[in-house]
């Protein structure tokens, strides 16, 4: 794999997350970054610097964008209806943070992402046993289905 390093080192480690993370870590990942932002814009508004405080929910609301993006509407069913749901409520009280500059609402808003990183990082849990599982099942059954070594051949391990 050959990456164009004029992108710069943050490109490169996103790039290789996504070739060997799973999706799910992808999304808790994700949340991690709405939460920080979160955090960082209320940090920008207690020191009066609106501008950052802007910048950061900007980078938030983007992340929640291309999260909402990604949904399969049309194969997700009550959980793909039940987070758009969250996704665009969610926006728009990020949108709301610029306008009121409630501090208090921000660590209300950073507890409701926190709560779906939770489960996230729940359903992830159970996806990565899951693929435990079937990898042991198929090396046992590889270990138990070996061929035997041809005759006159000794294999010592």
């Amino acid at each position: 794999m050959s990456y164009d390093y004029s992108k710069g080192t943050k490109f490169i480690a996103y790039d290789t997350a996504m070739g060997n993370v799973s999706k799910t870590r992808q999304v808790v990942m994700l949340y991690d970054g709405i939460i920080s932002f979160i955090q960082r814009a209320k940090e920008a508004l207690i020191k009066k610097n609106f501008q950052d405080n802007y910048n950061f929910i900007d980078r938030a609301t983007k992340i929640i964008t291309g999260v909402h993006s990604s949904l399969d509407k049309e194969n997700g069913g009550d959980v793909a209806k039940a987070l758009d749901s969250f996704y665009i409520d969610l926006h728009m009280k990020l949108i709301n943070l610029v306008q009121n500059k409630n501090e208090a609402d921000y660590d209300k808003i950073a507890e409701e992402v926190k709560s779906m990183r939770a489960a996230w990082d729940t359903v992830d849990a159970e996806t990565t046993a899951k693929k435990i599982d079937n990898l042991e099942a198929n090396l046992a059954n590889n270990n138990s289905e070996s061929p035997a070594p041809p005759s006159g051949i000794s294999v010592s391990v």
